[in-house]
């Protein structure tokens, strides 16, 4: 299993504990050659490269290098980090197409793009974590087994990049669906969402939560709560 992470993406927010760090997955990797392109983080570290840094994956093919930055300690490292933030130096008030293919600097601050983790999440099997802190350093996380971005959808987009994760682990962030809620420009949501399956539960604002331990949202209504707020 393939691991992305969110790694301390440091939100200075006035909320306390739900200021987000870091976002990210991680996966098992499969034998490979040296020679062919990484896929993500767990890749990278089986090359050898275990040192914590911006590296070029390539989710899309190999014309289309991107820059991440691999979390190679954190529970034993091969975090691929999807969200970064610690200082506030950019802003993700930002429109639907900054969200839908990245924006920032690997080397600071910065969103990776959903495409890109709809292509990561399309090809392996990849658990995520998510790490908090806030102003007095006070740090926790969550933890799914199993994460991924629309897996049977023709597009993606279409789809809402509905997102499906299962096997909670609380390490004192609660889960996605209790995270804090905030407002994003009417832009950065999508014209219309899909129905939410039977035998989820909604809440106002913050998309289906469904009542057992797994659970599907859109990132279109993620965006909505404390990971991607403007910092305080």
């Amino acid at each position: 299993m393939k691991a992305l992470l969110v790694l301390p993406l440091l939100l200075l927010l006035s909320a306390g504990p739900c200021a987000p760090q870091l976002l990210g997955i991680r996966g098992d990797a499969l034998e490979k050659s040296c020679l062919q392109l990484p896929l993500d983080c767990d890749d990278i570290y089986a090359q050898g490269y275990q040192a914590d840094g911006v590296y070029l994956i390539y989710p899309s093919g190999p014309s289309v290098p991107v820059p991440v930055f691999c979390d190679m300690t954190t529970e034993g490292g091969k975090w691929t980090v999807f969200q970064k933030r610690f200082n506030g130096s950019v802003s993700f008030f930002r429109g639907w197409n900054d969200y839908k293919l990245g924006f920032g600097r690997a080397d600071g601050e910065y969103w990776l793009g959903l495409q890109n983790m709809h292509l990561l999440t399309l090809k392996q099997k990849y658990e995520l974590r998510v790490d908090l802190e806030d102003f007095e350093n006070n740090t926790a996380f969550a933890k799914y087994a199993d994460f991924s971005i629309s897996p049977n959808a023709v597009s993606a987009e279409e789809d809402g990049y509905t997102l499906y994760v299962s096997g909670f682990e609380d390490g004192g962030a609660g889960t996605l669906c209790q995270l804090c809620p905030c407002s994003l420009p009417p832009e950065a949501m999508l014209p219309q969402r899909p129905k939410p399956p039977k035998g989820t539960t909604v809440q106002p604002g913050l998309g289906p939560c469904p009542e057992g331990h797994g659970a599907v949202s859109h990132f279109s209504q993620l965006l909505d709560r404390g990971l991607c707020r403007p910092s305080l």
